[in-house]
This record gives structure tokens, C-alpha cells and sequence, in this order.
């Protein structure tokens, strides 16, 4: 099991997180101390059964069960390889609990929409506020989007992406998927504010449309024409190039799909009040 360090950290960090859209539209982050707390205890619940007299084997059943994971991923944590790497569970949980401390307070700096004390400052909190509402835009739309994918493609492959990152676990497929989602979230996302007016925000369904195709372009590349050389330098298993990998393409197209439609409504809420300089 992981220790109870990890669960805190991780709990705190996500639930900073999830406060950060409504510090992004209120500029108010005076109970951010409370948001850490709850959000640590939150992600530690699953332990109580530890140290509780009442109804300690129901809760010791959840803590065994995916269930767990509704609580800040405490039943992932618990697996490999997590549970089996302390110190690196440990430093991994304090550098997100650190980027997730910055990100919430930068949000309450550039949030909130009030008149800025000079132009140049509106400018400047304005470009901020926008890569920091395009950033959490495009990490909630790809994990949503991952989803989707993860629904497609089902768990045996998910539990394969670990194995070619070298862990053999669920887990680590997870978090694998995850990072790669979002990483596409945000090249995806990066297209869209280079190309979209910053007065003009891209209608959903129009959303979708780019991100089934920008869902077909990842298919190209990094199906048809990179996962052959991947599986054949790691694993020794010949593929064909062009890799036409049919369940991949509607897996990627699903992806790009929910993607497209998920960012400009993500986008949309969490984007502060504006103001004039």
C-alpha cells in the first residue's frame, strides 16, 4: 500500500484542482487552506477502517474494492506500481501537490475579472488567465476524452500500455493513457487558440467535427506509422506500414470526437468574467 503521505497529497491536490475553475471566475482563494484539508482527508478516507470500531470489515471491503478509487484514486495508489516504489509514490505526490498549489494560486492572481491597474497589466493577466484556462480546458477534455477510448479500446489494452512502459500493471496502463490524453488535449487545444478568436469561442458540435478529424491525424501518425516501429523495437512484433489498426481508428476517432465537443464547454465554465483595461 502506499503511504498515507501519497493519499493526503494527492487528495489535497486534487481537490485544489477541481476549486480552481471557481477561483479562475471569483479571484477568491481565502479558503484554500480548508480546500487542502478537506481534499487530504478526502483521499485518505479509505484508511478509516484502520482505525475505526465501527463497521471496520464493510469499510475494509471498500477500501479492497475499485470502489476506493472514487476517493482520490486511493485503490490505483494502493496497486502497482505504487504501492511498491514509496519514495518515488511519495516525491511524485509532493511535486503534484506543488503544481497544484501554484496553479491555484496563480488562478487567484489573474481571476475574477476586475479592472487591472494599468493596460499593460490587463494584458498581461489576460494572456495568463487564457493559458491557464486553455490548459485546464484541454487536461479535463482529454481525460474525458480518454474515457472514451478507454471504453473502445477496453482493459486488455490499457493494461498493455503499461507493459511498454515497462510496468506490468492496471495502474500503470492508466496512468499511461492518461498522460498521453491529455497530451493530445493539449496539442489539440494549442490548435485552437492559434487558430480561434479570442472574442469567439468555437460552438461544440464544431468542436467535435475538428476533433474527429484531428482524432483521424493521431490514428495516422501514431498508429499507421509509429506503433509498428514501437512494437517492433520493444516487444520484437512485426507489423506492417502503414499499420491499418481498424478498432484503433475508431478508438482515436471516438477520442478525437468527445475531445473536440468536450473542450469548448470545459473552456466556456471556466473561463473568468472579462474586463476593459
Amino acid at each position: 500500500m502506499a503511504p498515507a503521505l501519497v493519499h493526503f497529497l494527492v487528495g489535497a491536490a486534487l481537490a485544489l484542482v477541481v476549486g480552481l475553475p471557481f477561483v479562475l471566475r471569483s479571484g477568491r482563494q481565502q479558503h484554500a487552506l480548508w480546500v487542502v484539508v478537506s481534499g487530504g482527508i478526502w483521499g485518505m478516507l479509505p484508511d478509516v477502517h484502520r482505525v475505526t470500531p465501527l463497521f471496520a470489515d464493510l469499510l475494509s471491503v471498500l477500501h479492497d474494492s475499485r470502489w476506493g478509487n472514487v476517493f482520490a484514486a486511493h485503490y490505483t495508489l494502493d496497486r502497482p506500481p505504487f504501492d511498491n516504489r514509496p519514495l518515488g509514490s511519495i516525491a511524485g505526490a509532493v511535486l503534484t501537490f506543488v503544481l497544484a498549489v501554484g496553479l491555484f494560486s496563480l488562478a487567484g492572481s489573474v481571476g475574477g475579472g476586475d479592472r487591472p491597474s494599468s493596460a499593460a497589466d490587463g494584458t498581461d493577466r489576460r494572456l495568463v488567465a487564457r493559458v491557464l484556462v486553455a490548459g485546464y480546458a484541454a487536461t479535463v477534455a482529454g481525460l474525458v476524452a480518454g474515457l472514451a477510448l478507454a471504453a473502445v479500446v477496453g482493459t486488455a489494452t490499457v493494461e498493455s500500455l503499461g507493459i511498454l512502459a515497462g510496468w506490468d500493471s492496471a495502474g500503470a496502463g492508466v496512468v499511461v493513457l492518461g498522460i498521453a490524453c491529455v497530451a493530445g488535449g493539449t496539442v489539440f487545444a494549442a490548435f485552437l487558440e492559434a487558430i480561434e478568436p479570442v472574442d469567439r469561442r468555437l460552438a461544440p458540435h464544431w468542436g467535435g467535427v475538428l476533433g474527429a478529424v484531428f482524432g483521424i491525424v493521431c490514428w495516422g501518425i501514431g498508429v499507421a506509422l509509429a506503433l509498428p516501429v514501437v512494437l517492433a523495437a520493444i516487444a520484437d512484433l512485426p507489423r506492417p506500414i502503414p499499420y491499418l489498426h481498424r478498432p484503433g481508428f475508431v478508438a482515436l476517432l471516438a477520442y478525437g470526437f468527445v475531445l473536440g465537443w468536450s473542450y469548448p464547454v470545459v473552456r466556456g465554465f471556466v473561463e473568468p468574467g472579462t474586463y476593459d483595461p
